[in-house]
């Protein structure tokens, strides 16, 4: 009896706190808290910011035509690596889609790459477009070939013009995605998801990278979530990422490149529920949060810029802050807008280097 009147004393307030809470008055409260400590953060963060001024290359370009200076940071960046995966915080993100294009055009212009793998299905008709030449080439193999936007309609007719203008040079296109085509799997997949995709897409590059492209570089289009190369991920918690096999087989051969941004719109669809249509819209980004990496990045340049994350001293303060979790964006090819669609990484650990877009605006699907 005395036990349970000590465990009502304290069991009163405790509740009179739950429901304190779970007003509108505790809710803001609550979000005022919150956002106290990421101001706090962003504070404490300002050493970080003072040497990603001195340790990033702004980039003096476009997300459509990257400058001399660019081009010279992307050539130290990638050295002498055989695969090359550019990765994406979002699968709808028009600048981030442009800069991909911009880096693959210098890659096999004048890096000698000259296979282009697209995380999506394989389809050889888009890559005999490609290679025919056809009128209208870029739209119809995009149209076969995920995101299916056109900004990569604006990739492959520029493929297609060069295998054109350099008959004497390769260029081939080909998809390593595993996913599936039946939406009532999507439940399962939610729940049972191992890494499998991501093995099987490794397993699948690596197979006609020497089987049928041997010896020849390439360029690997797809999330930051499959090119990264930790073996477990911290969020989601699955199996290893594509990029932790490819690092395995081809070691310092394969580079990966993140990248991430601060704010803007994407080009996403509602996540599939019953009831709800499968379009993609442009929807806006939940705001980024003080304290989080993208609002570090943002305060450093208020602009795009890259950064070599292997070349950062691990006992720097941006060293010891970047091997810590932080959050980048993370949005697959569905999304709610009031969520934060972000991820946790520690970025040395997950990638090589880093492109960082300040502002965004959603991607154009082709209709």
């Amino acid at each position: 009896m005395t036990w349970g009147r000590g465990a009502s004393r304290w069991l009163r307030p405790l509740w009179r706190l739950v429901r304190f809470l779970s007003s509108l008055r505790g809710f803001l409260l609550l979000c005022a808290l919150a956002l106290l400590a990421a101001l706090a953060l962003d504070l404490a963060n300002r050493p970080v910011v003072a040497q990603l001024r001195g340790e990033a290359h702004p980039v003096s370009g476009s997300p459509t035509a990257l400058s001399p200076a660019d081009k010279a940071y992307l050539r130290r960046l990638v050295g002498n690596a055989r695969v090359v995966g550019l990765g994406e915080g979002s699968h709808g993100t028009k600048e981030i889609f442009e800069y991909k294009a911009s880096i693959i055009r210098f890659l096999v212009e004048e890096m000698g790459f000259s296979v282009l793998g697209m995380e999506a299905p394989d389809d050889p008709v888009a890559n005999g477009i490609v290679q025919a030449g056809l009128p209208d080439a870029g739209e119809l193999a995009a149209r076969n070939m995920f995101p299916g936007t056109r900004e990569l309609a604006g990739l492959l007719g520029w493929m297609a013009r060069y295998r054109q203008q350099h008959p004497d040079r390769p260029l081939d296109l080909f998809g390593f995605d595993a996913a599936f085509d039946q939406p009532s799997w999507i439940p399962r997949f939610i729940i049972l998801d191992d890494g499998t995709r991501d093995r099987l897409m490794a397993e699948t590059i690596i197979t006609v990278l020497e089987k049928e492209y041997p010896g020849r570089k390439a360029v690997l289009w797809a999330h930051n979530g499959h090119v990264a190369f930790p073996e477990r991920a911290i969020y989601p918690l699955r199996g290893s990422p594509m990029g932790w096999y490819l690092r395995q087989r081809y070691g310092g051969g394969y580079f990966a490149l993140a990248t991430t941004f601060y704010s803007g719109r994407v080009l996403a669809m509602w996540p599939q529920l019953p009831g709800v249509g499968q379009e993609r819209v442009a929807m806006p980004i939940f705001p980024t949060l003080p304290g989080t990496a993208d609002s570090a990045f943002h305060r450093a340049f208020g602009g795009d810029f890259l950064l070599d994350l292997r070349a950062v001293r691990p006992d720097s303060p941006l060293g010891r802050w970047l091997r810590r979790p932080q959050l980048i964006k993370a949005i697959g090819s569905s999304y709610v807008p009031l969520l934060l669609g972000s991820s946790p990484a520690t970025l040395p650990d997950y990638f090589d280097a880093l492109l960082f877009v300040d502002k965004t605006t959603a991607a154009e699907p082709l209709r």
